[in-house]
């Protein structure tokens, strides 16, 4: 299981816990946090961010120059977010960042809380795993060409409408039950 200790040693939280809310999604992070397997890709450097919509909007607009683009928070359904970059070549200077939309947390069960959690830490977790796995074949690509074949890997597309997409978000959703929270996935799942 993860060291809780470790992992916030190098992943900074956001999160106003002045109120109920904040207190309780901390809590809950701590929870998926703990059960969390010990693996590598956790022990990369990440930022979890827990928003209003319109607060996270904010922030990616002034953070997009260093990630070279910004997530669209507008879709109403959209409650969650996982941008990553892993670095080819030296793997101390992977990051990710998750943003969470609070606006509607306060009617969602904590199953639901913890499944959006760790689905988004899973949308980290699976691509790093699909790089690990065809490493070899990929580092001898140059970046462009790795990068469509990462995409290939792991069904990402921006298109949610899209079978590739529906895919996509199925193998996110296996890959957080592989980390051991199938209950918290299907509450997820019943609650969308």
């Amino acid at each position: 299981m993860v060291n809780t200790a470790e992992f916030y040693k190098h992943t900074q939280v956001s999160c106003d816990t002045s109120q109920p809310l904040g207190k309780k999604l901390i809590s809950l992070l701590d929870d998926v946090v703990e059960r969390l397997p010990n693996e590598w890709q956790f022990k990369t450097t990440g930022m979890i961010r827990f928003d209003t919509r319109q607060t996270a909007s904010e922030f990616w607009q002034e953070f997009r120059h260093k990630w070279g683009h910004a997530p669209d928070f507008s879709p109403v359904e959209r409650d969650g977010n996982c941008e990553y970059y892993f670095s080819y070549n030296n793997r101390a200077e992977s990051r990710y960042i998750i943003t969470i939309i609070v606006d509607d947390l306060d009617s969602r069960t904590d199953d639901y809380i913890k499944g959006l959690i760790v689905h988004e830490l899973s949308e980290m977790s699976y691509p790093f795993r699909k790089l690990q796995e065809n490493w070899d074949s990929l580092k001898k690509m140059k970046p462009k060409a790795r990068q469509v074949m990462m995409n290939k890997f792991t069904k990402s597309t921006s298109d949610p409408g899209s079978k590739e997409y529906q895919d996509h978000e199925a193998e996110v959703n296996n890959e957080a039950i592989r980390l051991g929270f199938q209950k918290e996935i299907e509450a997820l799942e019943v609650e969308n």
